[in-house]
């Protein structure tokens, strides 16, 4: 499919989708302006004139098009109204862009039920199993690539903190050989519940979140909290953590090591894969230490 386009193309582009569809738009979805094809933006909110948001959507679709350099779809509730919005990156004269389509499917999507709360739970069910890890029950790796996106834009738009621990489980490999795999899943379990006691919260600009990173890893991402708090607080509750878990009979003893690493959100070398980065690089030298 074409993603790359002239102003006549997009102009031509664009108004052949508005035919099949309720809403088309170009986007800058960093930005979160409506653009026009000649590259200018007449400043609008991308959202807040369909949607209602007036900041950032926590599950933006246009701002994953952007990040991928593909496609992403959404369904959202807004104002008792059912809206597919599909989004699709491009170029205009080599500026990134997304083509945003938005459609009200109120009355023409089919679901088996004909209560319609169920649409909302059906979705809620579905987004749920998607950006969450099946065994531990903490956010995964998809959640952390993509659906965190958002929350970290809105950090950049207001220039707040973003601080990151990478933890990891002390010879986690020598647990699954001498115990076997699921003992070694109890342990991710325990872990994962302990952490997400205390990182929970996706209020915006002031998120709190535990993601399994891969393996035996866990990222864990704060927004808005000064970095001191978030080192003295990592601090206090690694001290706390429960180092053992019962599997059968058997008392499996475990420890964790981590690292951080903070910055105000897109800052110098402050994006969300340079904190990882960093905050993983810290991991290996506070696991050198040990």
């Amino acid at each position: 499919m074409k993603n790359q386009f002239t102003k006549d193309e997009i102009e031509a582009n664009l108004a052949c989708e508005l035919d099949s569809h309720d809403i088309v738009r170009l986007v800058d979805p960093e930005l979160r302006h409506v653009c026009f094809a000649d590259g200018t933006s007449n400043g609008a909110y991308a959202c807040s004139g369909i949607l209602g948001h007036s900041d950032r959507c926590e599950n933006c679709c246009s701002l994953r098009a952007l990040e991928t350099k593909g496609k992403a779809f959404k369904l959202d509730l807004a104002n008792g109204m059912t809206y597919w919005v599909y989004s699709r990156y491009v170029t205009v004269e080599g500026k990134p862009r997304v083509i945003e389509t938005v459609d009200n499917v109120t009355n023409s999507i089919l679901f088996e039920s004909a209560n319609a709360d169920e649409i909302g739970k059906i979705i809620e069910k579905y987004n749920h199993l998607v950006i969450n890890d099946a065994l531990t029950n903490v956010y995964n790796r998809r959640f952390l690539d993509y659906d965190f996106l958002p929350s970290f834009r809105f950090c950049t738009d207001k220039n707040l903190i973003v601080n990151v621990a990478m933890i990891d489980v002390d010879g986690f490999k020598s647990v699954n050989d001498t115990y076997g795999h699921q003992a070694g899943d109890a342990v991710l379990k325990k872990v994962a519940k302990y952490w997400k006691k205390y990182f929970n919260s996706r209020v915006v600009g002031a998120d709190r979140v535990v993601c399994r990173y891969g393996g035996d890893e866990f990222v864990i991402i704060t927004c808005g909290e000064k970095a001191e708090d978030f080192a003295e607080e990592l601090k206090k509750r690694a001290g706390g953590m429960p180092t053992h878990v019962i599997y059968g009979k058997t008392e499996i003893k475990f420890s964790i090591t981590y690292g951080l690493a903070s910055g105000v959100a897109g800052k110098e070398n402050s994006s969300l894969a340079n904190l990882i980065h960093q905050a993983d690089e810290a991991f290996y030298a506070a696991k050198g230490e040990r």
